[in-house]
């Protein structure tokens, strides 16, 4: 890669990787291992790279990382003075089939690390606030669920209560209408007494016979009218006659 296309590889590079401070350099190896594109100056294109076994296994199409410690410039390639983060990346291009290349991506490890510290202290400080939110709505649910439970049993003792005194009431008018029942059926029974001790219409003129008046009737006796509630009655009350004397036997 050389001339104008390399210059617009290098702006693309820049503002999309290079922008990051954590990102070193950035390399295009072919697939025969030859180094055609670096960020870096000390990297002289045309290098070959020897041994590397994560370049190898991303030319079959692999995504490959390793963390490499800090080494001196060696055989064409520019060192690093701390650890890094080597990522490769198959490279796969619109009119070709298969792998083209590999796009190697140099990140200071340390700084990844800080980064990575960084966000798992706030995914911690943030996981935890959110558990204390949790705990909060749980403990707050737990309250209302309890009340409600409370609530549920008082009704249920209501019920068991009310269902106690409807069964007393209920076994009274039982009684009640026991009582009323046998009552009835004694009242039926008097009346059948009644009318079989009554004798039919056709013998009531030999029953009529058999009851006695004692009475006494006094044949050719005037009968003397109740004298009236008047003012003469009241005031000149009848007086009876006076017994008859017998005539002496001298007298006559």
């Amino acid at each position: 890669i050389a001339g104008e296309r390399e210059k617009q590889i290098l702006l693309l590079v820049e503002d999309e990787v290079l922008s990051d401070e954590r990102v070193a350099r950035v390399r295009i190896w072919s697939t025969a291992g030859i180094l055609i594109f670096s960020t870096h100056p000390r990297d002289r294109e045309g290098t070959t790279a020897s041994g590397n076994e994560q370049l190898g296994a991303s030319m079959t199409g692999q995504v490959v990382s390793d963390v490499a410690e800090p080494r001196s410039p060696s055989d064409g390639l520019a060192g690093s003075g701390d650890a890094m983060l080597e990522t490769f990346v198959p490279l796969r291009l619109t009119d070709r089939a298969g792998v083209a290349g590999v796009v190697e991506i140099d990140q200071h490890h340390p700084a990844i690390t800080r980064t990575a510290r960084w966000l798992w202290r706030s995914l911690e400080a943030v996981t935890a606030a959110l558990l204390l939110g949790a705990l909060a709505l749980a403990d707050r649910r737990v309250a209302e669920l309890e009340a409600h439970v409370r609530e549920l049993e008082q009704q249920r003792n209501e019920a068991l209560l009310g269902s106690e005194q409807g069964r007393h009431l209920v076994a009274g008018i039982q009684a009640e209408l026991a009582a009323a029942s046998r009552r009835a059926e004694d009242a039926e029974q008097r009346v059948r007494e009644l009318e079989n001790e009554v004798p039919p219409p056709s013998d009531l003129p030999e029953a009529i016979a058999e009851v006695h008046v004692d009475e006494v009737v006094l044949e050719d006796t005037p009968v003397v009218p109740l004298p009236t509630e008047d003012a003469s009655a009241r005031e000149f009350p009848l007086e009876p006659a006076p017994p008859s004397v017998p005539e002496e036997e001298g007298s006559r």
